[in-house]
């Protein structure tokens, strides 16, 4: 779950900043999510604040956009499920920034993620995403990676061919 969310942030956010802003774009968001995920480590929470809130709103942009790439992969992704990705991904509304994109990978492995999180003192509720699938095994965690792969691949072709097309639209 948390290499899908670097996804969201990392890798669909910055393509869609470059699609929809051009260089411009692509700084401003660099710039919100480095200041998202350090700023509350480093300062008072009322300048912090601001930071983290667009951050993650931004990702709750991009997240969608993710779950897309990752069902395009599914298409050529061993033993996955395109269109079941589409609908469990579509199918939950989670509070999360990333949970869009994370349901449409339990989707596409045809696993349920997700879940209570336990840690040391204390359980926090979540819930789980695709629940009446069985949970992931090793063998899944081999297909995540092949549709992981599959999915950069994905977004560097979109940006590639928006590239070609600025460029050969340009006087």
């Amino acid at each position: 779950e948390g290499t899908v969310l670097a996804h969201v942030r990392q890798v669909a956010l910055p393509v869609l900043a470059a699609v929809l802003a051009g260089l411009p774009g692509l700084f401003a968001v660099t710039v919100i999510s480095a200041l998202g995920r350090s700023l509350p480590r480093i300062s008072s929470a009322a300048f912090a604040g601001p930071a983290k809130r667009l951050s993650t709103t931004l990702t709750r942009i991009a997240s969608p956009v993710t779950g897309l790439f990752f069902a395009f992969a599914a298409i050529g992704g061993p033993a996955t499920h395109p269109l079941a990705a589409v609908r469990t991904g579509l199918g939950h509304r989670g509070a999360g920034a990333g949970t869009l994109a994370v349901a449409t990978i339990a989707g596409a492995l045809g696993t349920k993620l997700g879940g209570p999180r336990v840690y040391a003192e204390r359980v926090v509720p979540h819930p789980w995403l695709n629940p009446a699938a069985p949970p992931p095994t090793v063998h899944d965690l081999r297909r995540f990676q092949t549709l992981y792969a599959l999915a950069a691949i994905v977004s560097l072709a979109l940006l590639a061919v928006l590239l070609l097309v600025t460029l050969t639209t340009l006087p």
